[in-house]
């Protein structure tokens, strides 16, 4: 169980980590600095306690804003790309994808696609956490289970 101060510590480690990264975007008006949001697979998000995923989640969001007022970067969200995500097939673990999903995620970023604005992030950001957090993953255990 997180307790409040853990909580607190690591929103804190997660600012200035931004921070850190967010001193070079500054730094460098003149270069376009591309923030990538992966695609994770929905049993990253099993694997975390309810404490822990609201505080991935809330990190998440203060990426999203923190890196959303800088005019130099630009986001891409593929956290919310559920036919990715809820495909087991494309996984090797909870976090890494097969390099086809690797390529077909480079030709989106070249066309554009996925690309958020910070108010739109947060919003598919929240859409995503009402998706995790109502997913039925009892019956995806039993499932595998039965395999």
């Amino acid at each position: 169980e997180l307790q409040e101060q853990d909580i607190s510590d690591a929103m804190v480690n997660c600012r200035r980590n931004l921070e850190n990264i967010g001193k070079h975007i500054v730094k460098h008006p003149e270069t376009k600095f591309v923030i990538l949001y992966p695609p994770y697979n929905i049993m990253f998000w099993d694997d975390a306690n309810p404490e822990k995923r609201d505080l991935c989640f809330d990190m998440l969001q203060m990426a999203l804003e923190y890196f959303g007022d800088m005019p130099n970067a630009e986001q891409y969200f593929f956290m919310d790309d559920y036919e990715v995500i809820t495909n087991f097939e494309v996984y090797r673990d909870l976090g890494h994808y097969t390099p086809e999903i690797n390529y077909r995620m480079f030709q989106d970023l070249a066309a554009g696609n996925y690309k958020v604005t910070k108010d739109q992030g947060i919003e598919r950001l929240e859409a995503l956490r009402q998706f995790v957090n109502n997913y039925d993953f009892e019956a995806l255990w039993k499932e595998y289970e039965g395999k």
